[in-house]
């Protein structure tokens, strides 16, 4: 059966792991086993794309967990886990510690990319500076990001933003 052959497929490298994933994902098919072994594969694109599709299974936050994928060692994969886990629609115990995992790696916070998915990753699940230990408020650009809309209306009215000197509340401007 197709399903079974693109699952076997997605355990492998290159370009065929990475379309029988997406394939599988397309078709509703995609699973945690599936993942599990996506995440755990030699291939960089592979874990990358692997972490990408999760945010459409559900459960697959333990996953990310269980493989250690925000500890690995491509930068490229730790962001798409952080990017995966600020999709999340609610709060998630697990996706929080895997956020203050990421926090204390002083790699993670020296990339302005990861640093960044790290931020909207901390506002989306409740992290605070607390609890990482470091600073982690969040920037104009990245509340806007994080389409926090009642944030972003505090920030619009902020006299030194001066974003009224232009701009009206109803979008005109």
């Amino acid at each position: 059966d197709a399903i079974n052959a693109l699952e076997r497929r997605a355990q492998g490298t290159g370009y065929g792991a990475i379309h029988a994933l997406w394939s599988l994902e397309g078709l509703g098919a995609l699973n945690k086993d599936v993942l599990k072994q996506a995440m755990s594969s030699s291939d960089t694109d592979v874990r990358k794309n692997a972490v990408r599709a999760s945010v459409s299974v559900d459960g697959a936050v333990e996953e990310l967990q269980a493989t250690g994928a925000i500890n690995d060692k491509d930068p490229a994969v730790r962001l798409e886990v952080l990017n995966a886990i600020g999709k999340l629609s609610e709060s998630n115990t697990i996706a929080a510690d895997i956020v203050r995992t990421a926090s204390a790696n002083d790699d993670n916070m020296a990339d302005p990319w990861i640093e960044r998915a790290l931020k909207l990753a901390t506002a989306v699940h409740g992290v605070t500076a607390d609890d990482v230990g470091r600073d982690i408020d969040l920037g104009f650009g990245e509340i806007l990001y994080a389409g926090r809309a009642d944030w972003g209306v505090d920030w619009f009215l902020k006299p030194e933003y001066a974003c009224t000197t232009c701009h009206q509340l109803n979008g005109a401007g």
